[in-house]
């Protein structure tokens, strides 16, 4: 994505977005408190060119913006891209001093028309119910399949909005947070009951964690039984995979384990289209504060287990 501090990446198809509102996560708060946000919502004010048809529409950035044209890319590899950008390291999706974020136009999603989000909750859109969506993607699920989701973070509530629009059969994994004392053990037994219970029988699983926490990464490579797909949230900054008996003993059952950074900016299109059919709730999973506001907002946050995004919003 390119950066304010030069004046030519301005042309072309730059965009200048005036942010309405960005979600703001842990790992970009900790690495670039003075510009936090992994992606905005907000309306285009200016650009190169190639942004003139975006001219005065309201839009979506998200996390990622990665060349699009290198191997990597072109494999489907965009979230990794090796001369990519992703909001939250080097500077946040609130932008400048002013709330004015450069953008690339060809990763811009218009939330007008058709794709008409309103509020600023739309801005969960572009990272944590995007995070989901990925999730779901990457592990291959499909109608009726048994999923395991393990987390309470508003990424999992959003996953398993998306999971019932797809007709996915959800089972609940658990926090593994302070009052969640069950074992792995006591874990898988449950949800084999509850996989019985419902007809699935001995299906293998898709596990999916949303934290990117080492205690329930552990949880999710623990109870993964033989042939499962485990999908590991591994956004920039998340926790190192620290268990390596539950590692062994999962590659040993012949799990699959995918690691999901986070979504290709072609799916936010997807994202945006759930939101619009009622089968994503962005404002259910947001905790809106002014920009001034944030600061506080995250310190009261910081000892707690929220189970929304926080957001943070300018007044235009």
């Amino acid at each position: 994505m390119t950066t304010a501090a030069s004046a030519a990446q301005l042309v072309g198809d730059s965009a200048i977005v005036a942010v309405e509102a960005a979600s703001v996560g842990p790992d970009a708060w900790a690495r670039s408190a003075a510009a936090p946000g992994l992606a905005a919502v907000g309306r285009v004010v200016d650009g190169g060119p190639g942004a003139a048809h975006l001219l005065g529409q309201r839009v979506l950035a998200g996390r990622f913006a990665p060349c699009g044209e290198c191997d990597v890319c072109r494999r489907g590899g965009a979230v990794v891209c090796p001369t990519g950008e992703a909001l939250g390291a080097t500077r946040g999706a609130l932008g400048d001093g002013h709330g004015r974020l450069a953008a690339p136009a060809r990763w811009l999603i218009p939330l007008e028309g058709p794709l008409a989000v309103a509020g600023a909750a739309a801005a969960v859109l572009g990272w944590e119910a995007a995070l989901a969506y990925a999730l779901y993607a990457r592990a291959g699920v499909g109608p009726r399949e048994p999923v395991v989701v393990i987390g309470d973070d508003a990424v999992a509530s959003l996953l398993r909005q998306i999971l019932a629009a797809k007709h996915a059969s959800v089972l609940d994994g658990g926090a593994a947070g302070p009052d969640d004392d069950e074992d792995a053990a006591a874990v898988r037994a449950r949800l084999v009951a509850a996989a019985a219970a419902a007809g699935h029988g001995a299906r293998p699983w898709k596990v999916l964690e949303t934290t990117g926490e080492a205690a329930l990464r552990a949880r999710a490579l623990a109870i993964a039984g033989p042939r499962a797909v485990v999908a590991l949230a591994a956004p920039p900054g998340a926790a190192p995979v620290t268990d390596a008996a539950a590692t062994s003993a999962a590659l040993a059952r012949e799990v699959t384990i995918v690691g999901v950074a986070g979504a290709h900016p072609d799916l936010l299109t997807e994202v945006a289209a759930l939101a619009v059919r009622g089968e994503l709730d962005p404002v259910g999973a947001a905790e809106l504060v002014p920009r001034e506001d944030l600061a506080a907002a995250w310190a009261r946050r910081a000892t707690t287990r929220p189970a929304t995004a926080l957001v943070a919003t300018f007044a235009r």
